[in-house]
């Protein structure tokens, strides 16, 4: 078992942190490099490319939204409503940047992502309806209501 743990803390460093840390890196220096150096747009251009160029920092943005994404199953409570709040309130605060930002070169991949980011949380809040507590009657009503109350604050900014 511990064996298999090591190897899952190895892998998640070198892959998952290594490329955030590599997408990172790569918006950092997107600037200065990409005058002087012509090989580099051309390296990272998969990062670059599907955003307006003042929207050039994006990809930090998705990528740092997909991690915690999937972080949220790893917290060890086991109040599956709180993992749900927490996954709703990732993708709502990433849904509010969205339409504040609108980063996608086209105004269709802009309308997609809001669109997909809208039907991810109705799911999650309607499912959270149905999700029994372990202690109590199963109503589900407070975590849902923390989740409207935290999506109205989120709408209000």
């Amino acid at each position: 078992y511990w064996a298999m743990v090591g190897v899952g803390i190895a892998c998640f460093a070198v892959f998952v942190v290594g490329f955030v840390c590599l997408v990172f890196w790569a918006t950092l220096w997107v600037g200065g490099l990409c005058e002087t150096d012509p090989s580099y747009m051309k390296r990272f251009r998969f990062l670059f490319y599907r955003f307006r160029q003042d929207r050039y920092y994006w990809p930090t943005i998705i990528v740092t939204r997909n991690l915690a994404l999937s972080l949220v199953p790893f917290i060890k409570v086991d109040d599956i409503h709180l993992k749900i709040l927490l996954f709703d309130m990732v993708i709502s605060a990433a849904l509010v940047m969205q339409f504040k930002f609108w980063p996608w070169r086209s105004h269709l991949l802009n309308w997609s992502e809001v669109i997909s980011q809208a039907l991810m949380l109705l799911t999650t809040i309607v499912s959270a309806v149905f999700i029994p507590r372990q202690g109590e009657l199963p109503s589900g009503k407070s975590a849902v209501n923390a989740l409207l109350v935290f999506l109205i604050i989120t709408g209000a900014m």
